[in-house]
């Protein structure tokens, strides 16, 4: 059901061009921030595994995965992937991220194994720091989590699926375990 969703979403997000996304800082906003960046992993020019922010605060925000779809549009069995980073202000917050498997094409994923996991993390940025969101999507241990780009060290909880968190249409998505950050 909540990878049913996440695709209505993205389609959604397709026909609309993203303008459903807001933007993160308040308006006039000209405090401290951080920066929080997407990653991905690209097996090659057609599937590539997406991790990224969705939402902050349960606001959904523009991220690499929405920018890849956007700029490959028309493109058919290649994608070139696009980045996305955000500004954050350094105050408790929340969240949303995904891990993702991504195709080029829907034909591919159709024929290919997609891995999914998402949840909320929540953590109080530092100004002036750089976030990164990390992952690995695999048959046997699937995760996604925040990371300080220079220190490496967790940000809030690792959401973590052991075992299958394969996605699909006749597959259910597993609710991850929540991981504390060790040390």
């Amino acid at each position: 059901m909540k990878l049913a969703i996440v695709a209505l979403g993205a389609a959604v997000t397709a026909v609309s061009g993203c303008a459903a996304r807001t933007s993160v800082l308040p308006k006039d906003y000209g405090g401290p921030t951080a920066v929080i960046a997407d990653s991905t992993y690209n097996y090659s020019s057609r599937k590539s595994d997406f991790y990224y922010v969705d939402a902050i605060d349960g606001r959904p925000v523009l991220n690499a995965l929405d920018r890849t779809v956007s700029a490959n549009r028309g493109n058919g069995f290649g994608q070139h992937v696009v980045d996305a980073n955000r500004l954050v202000e350094p105050r408790p917050t929340v969240f949303h991220i995904v891990g993702s498997t991504h195709y080029a094409a829907p034909i591919l994923a159709m024929a290919g194994t997609s891995y999914y996991v998402d949840g909320d993390v929540k953590f109080s940025p530092v100004a002036g720091a750089a976030y990164i969101v990390m992952g690995s999507l695999g048959p046997d241990y699937s995760a996604v989590w925040i990371q300080n780009k220079d220190t490496r060290v967790q940000m809030g909880n690792k959401l973590l699926i052991k075992g299958a968190a394969e996605a699909g249409p006749l597959k259910k998505t597993r609710e991850p375990e929540q991981v504390p950050p060790t040390g």
